[in-house]
């Protein structure tokens, strides 16, 4: 069944029909609000408070204005930038050098190096990577989603690898 329909039945009273698009969806809920939050507690409830709210509005989704999937990404980035004014996220700090070199040189250690780094992006371009370079997202739909052009999106993804990589490289020469 396709998104349209199922929200036809859940707008007549089948409400088990939004269970389907809830899991037709949660990845791309997950991955916007991950993009924000990380690994943080505020992960579900977020995600949770997205669905919510598109249950709560999809009388208003209009499907000549976008897609399912963009509408409930907008409203998910909402919820987390709504969070980040109440609660403003703390940037974990990067190690130092002498942390850098006695850190052994495995994936998971990469990888938490590379979430730190992550943290010290604006959040705009933190998003923008995770959605295109992690979670695959095409470039146009995450414009849709952050409601801007997708040339924009490609410019915010090129920044944030520039400046992931200056904040990597040292850390990595320091390894090597």
């Amino acid at each position: 069944m396709d998104d349209e329909a199922l929200i036809r039945a859940v707008l007549d009273g089948e409400r088990r029909s939004f269970r389907v698009l809830v899991e037709r969806y949660e990845g791309l809920v997950f991955a916007i609000v991950r993009s924000f939050f990380g690994a943080d507690d505020r992960v579900e409830d977020l995600a949770q408070e997205a669905f919510l709210g598109a249950y709560a509005g999809l009388a208003g989704f209009r499907p000549d204005r976008g897609s399912f999937a963009t509408w409930l990404g907008q409203i998910a980035r909402n919820r987390c930038r709504d969070a980040l004014r109440r609660r403003p996220a703390v940037a974990p700090s990067l190690p130092d050098e002498e942390q850098a070199a006695s850190s052994s040189s495995d994936d998971a250690e990469l990888f938490e190096r590379l979430d730190d780094a992550l943290q010290h992006l604006p959040v705009e371009r933190r998003v923008a990577f995770l959605l295109v370079e992690v979670h695959e997202l095409p470039h146009e739909q995450v414009a849709e989603i952050e409601g801007v052009a997708s040339g924009t999106v490609r410019s915010r993804v090129s920044r944030a690898r520039a400046e992931l990589r200056a904040l990597l490289e040292p850390e990595m020469e320091t390894d090597a």
